[in-house]
């Protein structure tokens, strides 16, 4: 079954999530989380995270997603004026380097389609600086990862609800959702629609910087603390609503710029990440917000987890792993393009030229080998047929005839069997016949006498003028011949009676009107 491998590079940890595919569907064949050494300079700790999580589970596998770190890929969602997918191509380089502080030669970027009409094109493009791409890469390379898929936490999400995993999710064609990922130093947003990604967003913050607001809000005095959180805006169970205000405020604006492109209002938020099943949290966003809030819940039919309480945490790693499996089928995005374009398939390739040069060679072998055996059927086929026609004939003409074509000549000569035979049928002489009267004659045929060699006709008309019409019609036809009429008359009801005679001249009915 292929192994496939979701990994969530986080400020602290690394998450894994880990499929086998199956024939219909995937197994969860584990989640794995390994926290990062903060003791370790910054450039060793993935490295010492990726080694204690190798441990646990192979990172070798068929297909590897991998998120950046924190905020290091930004996305933007830009609209362009036609529905032209192949302007579109044209003009995106230059729409993104006036979007971006860097030169576009510095960054990697890739973009997917988010909404199309005829008019306007809205598409969602990620870009990240090539420096911090290459980086990453090689630690990952060092470590034995070599991911085909390099995204944003915010842009994976997609794959979750395309997959139909998300408990309360977005129905098709139904109001847009939304996911909030509050990660340690990192918020991810995303907006999806069905299946359609319509935002994504990484900002820094996250749970360290809630913490941090909140131990600045909190006094000493334990004997103030229920005056203090009255004042400070404390839910009930210690969280500062004022702790909230930034990641608030990015949940609005990223919400509002979304409602004014689409004209469609988020309807519920999923919360995922460290914070997600913090006491209170929820409750604080919803009231703020004025919207549903909970923590993300997969249905278990879809994600069979052992433990649904793990889902938030591990959703980006699940996602990952799910856009590696391929459920998100109108997701395109990459940052493995460029200069990093995945190319393990090519270097694999290259290392097996010889044994594939081998199993051509093995192909080649057998093909000669089937045709031989085709052509030696033939030949019995070809021997056994001339006896055939060698027996045929020496019955039939008193000698044997190997060729086809003379025991035909033969058979059709004067004096043969074959002679004897009519070489046209009746049916045939009265179809050819009625082929040949003119078509605007009214004729009744009193009286029709055809055998294989003449035909006899007695009929009447209308006046003497169509009798002539008449027999110049059976004489149009050139194995016809011979043709006499026989007394012509008028009858007392007006109508003319004629009689025709006329012979076959022919060896064979030849088709059509001659």
């Amino acid at each position: 079954m292929p192994h496939i491998i979701g990994l969530d590079l986080g400020a602290t940890s690394v998450r894994a999530a880990v499929l086998e595919s199956r024939f219909r569907g995937f197994d969860v064949a584990g989640l794995y989380e390994v926290p990062m050494d903060a003791s370790l300079p910054a450039e060793e700790r993935l490295k010492h995270a990726l080694a204690a999580l190798a441990a646990s589970t192979p990172l070798a596998a068929d297909v590897v997603a991998v998120s950046m770190p924190g905020a290091r890929v930004s996305t933007h969602v830009l609209t362009l004026p036609f529905g032209d997918l192949r302007k579109v191509e044209q003009v995106l380089p230059a729409e993104i380097e006036g979007a971006i502080p860097f030169d576009l030669d510095e960054v990697v970027w890739d973009w997917q389609l988010v909404g199309q009409t005829e008019s306007k094109t809205d598409v969602l493009v990620a870009v990240a600086r090539q420096t911090d791409v290459g980086a990453l890469l090689k630690t990952l390379g060092e470590s034995g990862v070599e991911p085909r898929v390099l995204t944003s936490a915010a842009i994976a999400y997609q794959a979750l609800f395309a997959a139909n995993a998300v408990t309360d999710g977005p129905p098709p064609g139904g109001a847009p959702h939304a996911v909030v990922d509050v990660g340690e130093e990192r918020v991810s947003i995303a907006v999806i629609s069905g299946e359609r990604l319509e935002l994504a967003r990484t900002v820094t913050g996250g749970a360290a910087q809630i913490r941090g607001s909140a131990a600045a809000s909190m006094r000493v005095d334990l004997e103030l603390v229920r005056e203090l959180a009255r004042q400070h805006g404390f839910s009930d169970d210690g969280l500062p609503r004022s702790s909230l205000t930034n990641l608030v405020r990015e949940i609005r604006s990223s919400l509002g710029a979304q409602a004014a492109r689409t004209r469609a209002k988020v309807e519920r938020i999923h919360l995922c990440g460290a914070m997600a099943n913090a006491p209170g949290l929820a409750a604080a966003l919803s009231e703020e917000l004025g919207l549903p809030v909970a923590p993300l819940v997969l249905d278990p039919a879809v994600v069979p987890l052992q433990d649904p309480s793990l889902a938030p945490a591990a959703a980006v790693a699940l996602s990952l792993a799910l856009r590696a499996q391929g459920h998100t089928r109108s997701a395109r995005l990459t940052l493995r393009r460029g200069p990093f374009a995945f190319t393990k398939e090519s270097r694999e390739l290259t290392g097996n030229y010889a044994r594939l040069a081998a199993y051509a060679l093995v192909l080649l072998i057998l093909g000669a080998g089937l045709a031989l055996a085709k052509l030696r059927t033939l030949k019995l086929d070809e021997t056994q047929l001339d006896a055939t026609l060698c027996d045929t004939t020496q019955r039939l003409l008193g000698n044997c005839e190997k060729d086809y074509r003379a025991a035909l000549s033969k058979m059709k000569g004067r004096g043969s069997p074959a002679s004897a035979i009519p070489k046209a049928s009746a049916v045939e002489l009265l179809s050819e016949l009625a082929a040949h009267l003119p078509p605007d004659v009214p004729i009744t045929l009193v009286e029709s006498n055809i055998t294989t060699t003449a035909l006899h006709l007695q009929g009447e008309t209308d006046s003497f003028d169509l009798v002539d019409k008449v027999e110049t019609g059976v004489k149009s036809w050139k194995c016809f011949g011979n043709v006499k009429r026989g007394q012509v008359r008028k009858n007392p009801a007006g109508k003319v009676e004629f009689g025709l005679d006329a012979q076959y001249t022919c060896g064979a009915v030849e088709k059509g009107n001659g």
